[in-house]
């Protein structure tokens, strides 16, 4: 892992941040990949390559369906992280974009690279 980010910290910013939700879509790489794993669950919210509209209203969520809040606690998980679409996984990539969202992993130094490589870090140590 990189040595200057601190660890993630599960804040759930990628998956709650309506911003973000709005602009998202499905790479045909991704749509092939969830319909040999037979990710019905997740195509379900995937309409002509936009993610997350209710698979009965049509209706862009605001955050995503697949996110639960912790009980108790101030974190987030993601029930379908271990094949989460490519996207969801390109949320940070820039020092502009994380201390716009107030995002806590940043370190004084930290610079644009140290968050590339460290979401690429993060990609492989989830088999991605």
């Amino acid at each position: 892992m990189s040595e200057l980010l601190k660890p993630y910290t599960r804040c759930g910013r990628r998956c709650t941040n309506p911003n973000f939700m709005g602009s998202l879509s499905v790479s045909a790489g991704d749509e092939e990949r969830l319909e040999r794993e037979e990710r019905w669950d997740i195509l379900q919210w995937v309409d002509a390559g936009d993610l997350w509209l209710h698979p009965e209203t049509g209706e862009e969520k605001q955050r995503c369906p697949f996110v639960r809040k912790d009980r108790n606690q101030p974190t987030y998980k993601c029930r379908i992280y271990d094949t989460h679409p490519h996207v969801c996984r390109q949320y940070q990539q820039r020092i502009d974009h994380m201390r716009s969202v107030d995002c806590e992993m940043l370190e004084p130094g930290d610079t644009d690279e140290d968050v590339r490589r460290f979401m690429a870090e993060e990609n492989e140590d989830h088999g991605r």
